[in-house]
């Protein structure tokens, strides 16, 4: 329920660095580690690149 909530809020608003940290955290906790990590990376990217 939380990524369909997170695509919703996608297509209404565009990603955003937000997002993209609570869809990592999302994937995670549905036991999807392996694209939560990328998820996670790009978080961290897109932060890093925002400062």
């Amino acid at each position: 329920r939380a990524l369909a909530a997170l695509d919703r809020l996608v297509e209404q608003q565009g990603e955003s660095v937000a997002l993209r940290l609570l869809r990592s955290r999302a994937l995670w906790k549905a036991g999807r580690k392996d694209e939560a990590r990328l998820c996670f990376k790009r978080y961290l990217d897109a932060r890093r690149a925002a400062q």
